[in-house]
């Protein structure tokens, strides 16, 4: 998989895009098995499935891949998906060679702390301790973000989350603004960062509902043979499917 911002830069990992994608290719050949459709594009056949995009029908797994980063989707219904990826490392940020390193949060001008969080891209998390101020204007949450992008801590920028906690629902009121794309509805990664920075600030082992402007992602946790994992779920609509020829345009697979 490959994912491209709205400034035409390229993204390390998209979590939103992994469940588009999963929820889509199940669909595809779930149809394909009842249908002789000629319509169907070769890349979607079950004998020309890739590896990073083979489904096990029989658990409704699908696995996809975006340059080294592998990344699990379980269908828990036609268009809800579960991802489950690695537990997200708060407090830590990748430098410009690639390597990921511990740090600490950064103060801000208001005195609210950025934590640093690397779920699969870096992400900043920020948590209101006055949700009454929730929620924040979009301009405040792009002087917020740009006041980041500079940080030295980030040399390829961050994603920002700004959220308000409430310990007793177990909800996240979240505002997302993202490297390359700027204010957003909403962010699978940044569910995830927000979700571990939760779950390290208040030592809680319960389900986190992220309340974000387009909707609501369940984050939660699991441990398979010693590993530990962070699940996000949530609905993946089906809006439209159209056709992108790829030889009309330099393309880079790297």
């Amino acid at each position: 998989m490959h994912v491209w911002n709205n400034d035409g830069s390229k993204a390390r990992f998209c979590g939103n895009g992994a469940r588009c994608a999963a929820a889509y290719i199940s669909k595809k050949i779930k149809s394909i098995g009842k249908s002789s459709s000629t319509d169907t594009p070769p890349s979607f056949q079950k004998n020309s499935l890739k590896k990073e995009q083979t489904i096990k029908e029989e658990a409704n797994i699908v696995s996809i891949v975006s340059g080294t980063i592998q990344v699990e989707c379980k269908i828990l219904d036609p268009w809800i998906v579960d991802v489950r990826q690695p537990f997200p490392m708060v407090r830590h940020a990748i430098t410009k060679e690639g390597i990921i390193k511990p740090c600490e949060s950064i103060e801000l001008e208001n005195g609210a702390l950025a934590i640093p969080v690397f779920a699969l891209n870096q992400h900043a998390v920020v948590m209101n301790k006055r949700p009454e101020n929730r929620p924040i204007s979009e301009q405040r949450l792009e002087e917020i973000a740009q006041s980041l992008q500079c940080h030295q801590m980030f040399p390829e920028g961050t994603n920002v989350s700004i959220t308000s906690f409430d310990s007793k629902n177990c909800l996240a009121m979240t505002e997302v603004w993202e490297r390359g794309v700027g204010a957003t509805s909403a962010c699978g990664s940044a569910a995830c960062a927000v979700g571990a920075s939760i779950f390290d600030i208040y030592k809680i082992s319960s389900q986190v509902n992220i309340v974000m402007p387009g909707g609501q992602i369940q984050v939660n946790r699991s441990t398979h043979n010693g590993a530990i994992f962070i699940h996000h779920s949530s609905r993946a609509e089906f809006v439209f499917q159209g056709e992108f020829v790829l030889n009309y345009y330099k393309y880079d697979s790297k």
